[in-house]
């Protein structure tokens, strides 16, 4: 009867408007569920805004407290993009648009204003540079405390809880020329009493088993000289085994052998003498994963300079050698470093691409970053998205070329 009576009232009105006329037709109850559904996506955005803000937040306090002085001053967007977004929760992002400051320089200035970092200027930027930082700042402390349980997880854990670690062992083969010219036994040859199963009688021989092969040839012919034991007296079979000349040198010089030679002399021709070989090993354990001849595969990183030697992009090739998928790989970098990332299948105008292999193009003069990355070591970089790794790569495989125009790089 009520809202009848409101419907004459209105009804009953000249033309002129009245606060209970809708202008667009609707009903009293129509508009006010328009304004509380309204009012719920207010409600929502505050809550999502909130919610940005807090990831940004806690990802702030938690690169104020893992920051060094040694690091400091730093440009704002280096602070940001290699110290900010790598310290954000696992599986979240920052979109500083979806945030109240809307600009990280907003952000900052705020945090410069409670005393957690002090800012610098520079050519009319107020907030070009984080000079210093207050890690004692009470607003830090949830974040001191995160950094040490992490520190204390990680010093109990140890080598048990974390991912096992790769090595690479150099091994020789004994061809099969010397083998015969000196009449070796074979099972030593072959490895046949190798420690490794994955070795046993294929003939991969280690650094030792090599030199005790030939200290045994040594003995077993009574070579030691009895005044010097460290003196070796070469036999016919040893000499051209370990210093055959090349038909070039005969021509070159006279045809002429040593007597003796020094036991360390003699273990370092020797080796030289081998065919190389390496295995690459999982750790602990010593497990082979793969053994092959030849040299180990490297990972190469190329570093050229764009745009007048300011800018930069990172080259990457061989990623595949040690089973990392490569556009796992790229869409991973561009994560941790906030950087674009691209794959090439086809390099023009560069050195050919191994059958089956891509090259990975960063932004940036990433070298060190990727290393730390690759290796799975922190230490090796300052930036935060080298932490939490999940790679392993052995060590010695890289091989980096800084083009014209590109600075190394402090370590």
């Amino acid at each position: 009867v009520i809202e009848k009576a409101m419907g004459e009232v209105a009804l009953s009105s000249d033309g002129a408007d009245n606060t209970n006329t809708i202008d667009d037709g609707k009903s009293n109850s129509e508009a006010e569920v328009e304004a509380e559904a309204a009012s719920a996506d207010d409600s929502d955005t505050y809550e999502e805004e909130d919610s940005m803000d807090t990831i940004l937040l806690k990802a702030f306090h938690d690169a104020v407290v893992r920051i060094s002085k040694k690091q400091l001053p730093l440009p704002t967007s280096t602070f940001y993009s290699q110290h900010v977004l790598p310290a954000r929760k696992e599986g979240s992002f920052i979109d500083l648009k979806a945030t109240r400051y809307k600009k990280i320089g907003t952000f900052l200035s705020q945090q410069a204003a409670k005393g957690i970092i002090k800012l610098g200027a520079a050519n009319g930027d107020a907030v070009a540079f984080v000079n210093a930082v207050d890690r004692t700042h009470i607003d830090l402390r949830e974040a001191r405390t995160r950094k040490n349980k992490e520190g204390e997880s990680d010093s109990h854990a140890g080598d048990q809880t974390g991912k096992n670690k790769l090595a690479l062992a150099s091994l020789y083969i004994i061809p099969n020329w010397i083998v015969n010219l000196m009449h070796l036994n074979e099972d030593d040859v072959k490895a046949v009493n190798a420690k490794s199963d994955e070795r046993r009688g294929t003939g991969y021989l280690t650094t030792p088993e090599c030199r005790d092969i030939l200290n045994r040839y040594v003995v077993d012919n009574s070579l030691v000289d009895e005044f010097d034991p460290e003196n070796i007296t070469l036999d016919g079979p040893l000499c051209d085994a370990v210093f055959r000349k090349t038909k070039k040198e005969l021509q070159h010089g006279k045809n002429e052998y040593q007597e003796s030679v020094t036991r360390k002399e003699l273990n370092i021709k020797w080796l030289e003498k081998m065919e190389k070989a390496y295995a690459i090993v999982e750790l602990p354990g010593s497990k082979i994963i793969s053994m092959k001849r030849g040299l180990p595969p490297k990972i190469t990183f190329v570093v050229e300079s764009r745009q007048s030697r300011k800018k930069f992009i990172t080259r990457v090739r061989g990623v595949e050698e040690y089973g990392i998928n490569p556009n796992d790989f790229a869409n991973d970098v561009s994560k941790r470093f906030a950087c674009s990332a691209t794959i090439e299948e086809e390099a023009a105008g560069r050195e050919k691409l191994k059958k089956g292999h891509v090259e990975c193009i960063f932004q940036g003069h990433l070298v060190q970053e990727l290393q730390a990355l690759l290796l799975g070591n922190d230490k090796l970089s300052s930036h935060g998205g080298s932490k939490n790794s999940q790679y392993s790569i052995p060590k010695g495989v890289f091989e980096v070329d800084l083009r014209r125009g590109v600075p190394k790089r402090k370590t």
